[in-house]
């Protein structure tokens, strides 16, 4: 997905502000999403397990992030 990012924007680079201010926006989105305060409790105080679709999203923000900084280091930027 990450690689998809960068190429699809640096080929023609007229969206690259763009596609950062989207992607930046998406992964802070996600983690307002997956870390809010809004968990439920369970009985003994604990938080409950994320539902799998939330750890789903963190494991996107996760691959896209750390695949982009790989593009980067390949870049040599």
């Amino acid at each position: 997905m990450a690689s998809v990012i960068s190429t699809s924007t640096g080929a023609k680079s007229e969206l690259d502000i763009v596609a950062a201010g989207v992607t930046v926006a998406g992964v802070e989105l996600i983690n307002r999403f997956v870390y809010s305060p809004r968990r439920a409790t369970l009985a003994d105080g604990s938080l409950a397990p994320r539902i799998l679709t939330t750890d789903m999203l963190n494991s996107l923000k996760l691959g896209i992030t750390y695949g982009l900084f790989l593009e980067a280091f390949k870049l040599g930027s």
